[in-house]
């Protein structure tokens, strides 16, 4: 299953908010810099960039570019993961991207507010599991890109 219509979500302090309409369903990612990021595996949903509307007052989101393609924002006050976005690579040799790659956008399926409409879809990169990480068999499962 998935969210059809509005949802909502945000940070563990309450600084950073967000709004959309619809997601898919849920991807597990078991990659070493989603285990770096937050501790274990990354859920995450997809949503329409369009339909995103973020309340950010105190200006605490902040986005961290954590390979040339991809860049992953979070909280600064109180350091909870929110999105993750694949963008386009800077025109500046150095320099992160930040100009989206596609129309979507992935946002941490912890961070929404009424995940009862969620499901886990699909588990990617599990050759890069932790030990401690139990993969649901019943759930289509693949290797990074050789």
């Amino acid at each position: 299953m998935a969210i059809s219509g509005a949802f909502s979500g945000g940070c563990n302090c309450g600084a950073v908010r967000y709004r959309a309409v619809d997601t898919d369903d849920v991807v597990t990612c078991y990659c070493k810099q989603c285990q770096r990021q937050t501790s274990h595996a990354v859920s995450a949903v997809h949503t329409a960039l369009p339909t995103l509307e973020i309340q950010d007052p105190k200006g605490a989101l902040r986005w961290y570019a954590a390979s040339p393609g991809a860049r992953r924002g979070f909280c600064s006050t109180c350091g909870s993961s929110l999105f993750w976005q694949q963008v386009l690579p800077a025109e500046e040799p150095g320099q992160p991207g930040t100009i989206p790659a596609n129309d979507f956008l992935s946002v941490m399926a912890g961070s929404i507010d009424d995940t009862r409409d969620l499901a886990l879809a699909s588990q990617i990169y599990v050759d890069g599991q932790a030990q401690f990480h139990c993969l649901d068999e019943s759930v289509p499962a693949s290797e990074a890109p050789k």
